[in-house]
């Protein structure tokens, strides 16, 4: 039996999905539970009635609600926002063709569009796919005002031999995460991991900012007395 863990106890699903392999469709990793609205409302009044003793104590299980996407689905969504590109006028560059392998599976080679303007979807919304585009300016001060217009912002870099740019930008730079002439992907595990604006929910993960986000400071006097 499926089931979904809410409110500390195991609540049979109404449903299941199949995992499947995104690189070989054949291959199933697994069933797992999909939640209904009945399960949705449990968890939140579960989360709720929780939430002013969880306030004054450790962190426990409480209210737990996981919901996915298939690959299917997400391969999908990448086709959908190829479209969008295309439709808005923007020219798709190379790739975006769907890629047959030895195995069945949802492979889509990496697409780049060039021609884009910073108020077209494709330019605006996470596709969270193998496709980005390209977005032409005239000058640092265009490509920062460009790159603080968008609704995210969790790593953003700079690819430049002047110093004075690579300050300003790590300095006005709406993200996160900054880099200077490297990739803009991945971060060292002892440094904190977040974004800004939409990018963003509650304090940075990992580093010395986590560990600071949960400790609880006592302050405490003793004085001494010695016979």
């Amino acid at each position: 039996m499926n089931c979904n863990f809410i409110g500390g106890q195991w609540r049979a699903s109404a449903a299941s999905r199949s995992n499947i392999n995104p690189s070989d469709l054949d291959d199933v990793i697994g069933q797992y539970a999909q939640a209904d609205t009945d399960d949705a409302r449990t968890a939140i009044d579960a989360a709720r009635n929780e939430f002013s003793a969880q306030a004054e104590k450790s962190c426990r299980r409480s209210a737990r609600l996981w919901t996915s996407k298939s690959h299917e689905e997400q391969l999908r969504h990448d086709e959908g926002h190829l479209d969008i590109g295309k439709n808005e006028g923007a020219k798709l560059a190379c790739g975006g063709q769907l890629v047959k392998r030895g195995t069945r599976g949802h492979f889509l080679s990496p697409a780049l569009f060039i021609d884009a303007t910073p108020k077209m979807r494709i330019a605006r919304e996470q596709v969270f796919g193998p496709i980005a585009c390209a977005i032409a300016v005239d000058s640092y001060e265009e490509a920062l005002a460009v790159a603080n217009d968008s609704p995210f912002g969790l790593s953003s870099g700079i690819c430049t031999t002047s110093l004075k740019y690579a300050t300003h930008f790590k300095r006005h730079v709406k993200s996160g995460m900054t880099m200077v002439n490297v990739p803009t992907a991945g971060v060292d595990y002892h440094v904190p991991f977040g974004g800004t604006k939409a990018s963003s929910y509650g304090p940075r993960e990992q580093g010395t900012y986590a560990v600071d986000f949960f400790t609880t400071v006592k302050t405490a006097y003793t004085k001494a007395y010695f016979d």
